[in-house]
């Protein structure tokens, strides 16, 4: 399911991102906030992403997306 991009949907992705414990729902956040931070050049989303790829408390592989996520958008 798309949904346009949205402040509303913007924050309910960075809420997952932050507290879901499922790290494929936090990879599905990170590939979401992406798409948002592509298409309206949106800080918060970039910044969310920034955190999550330099959380160290975070599982490996979340890490790893939201770097590459980062290096795709921040060309």
């Amino acid at each position: 399911m798309k949904f346009p991009p949205s402040d509303a949907v913007r924050d309910a992705l960075i809420l997952a991102l932050k507290t879901d414990e499922n790290p494929a729902v936090r990879i599905v956040a990170v590939e979401g906030l992406a798409r948002i931070a592509t298409a309206g050049k949106d800080s918060t989303a970039l910044d969310a992403l920034r955190a999550k790829a330099g959380d160290e408390r975070e599982n490996g592989y979340v890490r790893v997306q939201a770097a590459q996520a980062l290096s795709r958008l921040e060309l």
